[in-house]
């Protein structure tokens, strides 16, 4: 249970990047890596939700709170700024 509530931390934060990208983007090829990345975030959201209903499968409850993404995430801050095509990629 906690190896998949680290899991489930990480999914959820990449999915919020993935977000955060999705609104800063800008630059060539635009439209097709913003519409890319609403695929992904959607992936995203799906495995975040089996691995919680796994969680819960076992008798554990899984923890999605911002408060606990935020403290738990082994992810890198994302940038503040705009987002060229480039670096999304």
């Amino acid at each position: 249970a906690e190896a998949m509530q680290r899991v489930l931390v990480d999914l959820i934060d990449l999915s919020l990047q993935g977000k955060q990208a999705h609104w800063n983007l800008h630059g060539p090829n635009f439209r097709a890596v913003h519409l890319q990345l609403d695929e992904i975030i959607d992936s995203l959201r799906n495995g975040s939700d089996e691995v919680a209903e796994r969680i819960v499968t076992i008798g554990f409850a899984p923890d999605g709170r911002a408060a606990t993404v935020a403290g738990h995430s082994t992810l890198d801050r994302f940038p503040e700024a705009d987002l060229t095509v480039e670096d999304a990629v």
